[in-house]
C-alpha cells in the first residue's frame, strides 16, 4: 500500500561533496484501502551495496557514515489524505444515491451528507494519529554484513555488524555519525553495506567511508548472526548478489 523513494539530490548541507542520498518514505498510496493505516505507514526501505572483498580479506575496517532524520510535512500529508479520501468517499456516496429513486434520494441526502462528513472527520483524525505514531517510532541506520561460505548451504553464515553509535530520529538538522568496526576473515566471500530506514521518515545519508586499520582481529567483532528473525534474512540467505568489485559512489557523487 505504500512505497519509499530513493534519490540522490544536490545539497549545500552535505558532509562531503555536493550530494546526499535520500530515503523518503512519505510516498503514500491512497489508491487502495486507506482504512488500514497500519499497513499504510509500515515502511521498511533498504539500500544495499555488495562487493567481492578480495582486497579487504584479512583486514580490519572502520566503516562510518553520516545520516540524519527529517520530520515529514504532516500538514501536506493530511491535505493529500483529505483530497484522496474525500474524493473516494464522494464517489461512493453518489453511487449510493443513484440506487435510490429521486424521492428517496432527496429524503436521505442530508442524512448521508452529515454522516459522510462525520466519517471523513474520524478517518482524518485516525490518519493523523497513526501518521505521527509511525514517525515517533521511526528509525534509521547502517549495517554491515559479512557473507561466509564454507561449502554447504546449511553452513552459510552471515555476520551482522551494527554501529557502535546510534542515530536519533526526529532531531531535525542534526547529523549522526555511525561507526562500524569490521574484521574481514580470509574465507569471507562478500561484504554488504546496508543503509536502512523504518517508519514514516525522511533520512539523508552522506559520506560512507571505508578505512583500513591494520590486520583483522582474531576474534569476530560481529554483534550477531543474521537469522530467520531478521527482516533481510530471505534476501541474504541465498548466494550474495555482487553488484560491484569495489565500493563505489559512497559519497553519492556523480
Amino acid at each position: 500500500m505504500s512505497s519509499s523513494r530513493v534519490e540522490v539530490a544536490r545539497s549545500t548541507d552535505s558532509q562531503d561533496g555536493d550530494n546526499l542520498l535520500i530515503i523518503d518514505s512519505t510516498e503514500l498510496d491512497f489508491e487502495n484501502d486507506s482504512s488500514s493505516f497500519y499497513d499504510l505507514f509500515r515502511h521498511e526501505a533498504y539500500l544495499i551495496q555488495t562487493i567481492v572483498p578480495n582486497k579487504l580479506q584479512g583486514k580490519h575496517l572502520h566503516i562510518s557514515g553520516f545520516a540524519k532524520s527529517t520530520t515529514p510535512d504532516f500538514l501536506k500529508l493530511e491535505e493529500l489524505f483529505d483530497e484522496k479520501v474525500a474524493e473516494s468517499d464522494r464517489e461512493k456516496f453518489e453511487m449510493r444515491m443513484v440506487n435510490f429513486n429521486e424521492d428517496m434520494a432527496n429524503k436521505y441526502r442530508a442524512w448521508y451528507e452529515e454522516n459522510l462528513l462525520l466519517s471523513s472527520k474520524l478517518q482524518r483524525e485516525l490518519f493523523a494519529e497513526e501518521m505521527r505514531r509511525s514517525n515517533a517510532i521511526a528509525d534509521f541506520g547502517i549495517w554491515v554484513f559479512l557473507h561466509m561460505e564454507e561449502g554447504q548451504y546449511e553452513k552459510r553464515r552471515i555476520y551482522k555488524h551494527i554501529p557502535t553509535s546510534a542515530g536519533h530520529a526526529n532531531q531535525n538538522d542534526l547529523w549522526n555519525r555511525f561507526n562500524v568496526e569490521v574484521s574481514v576473515p580470509e574465507n569471507c566471500e562478500a561484504v554488504s553495506i546496508v543503509l536502512w530506514s523504518k517508519g514514516l521518515n525522511i533520512v539523508e545519508f552522506d559520506h560512507i567511508a571505508v578505512v583500513e586499520q591494520g590486520q583483522s582481529l582474531a576474534k569476530s567483532t560481529a554483534n550477531s548472526y543474521l537469522s530467520s528473525y531478521d527482516e533481510l534474512y530471505d534476501y541474504f540467505a541465498q548466494a550474495p548478489s555482487i553488484v560491484v568489485s569495489e565500493f563505489t559512489n559512497l559519497s553519492f557523487e556523480n
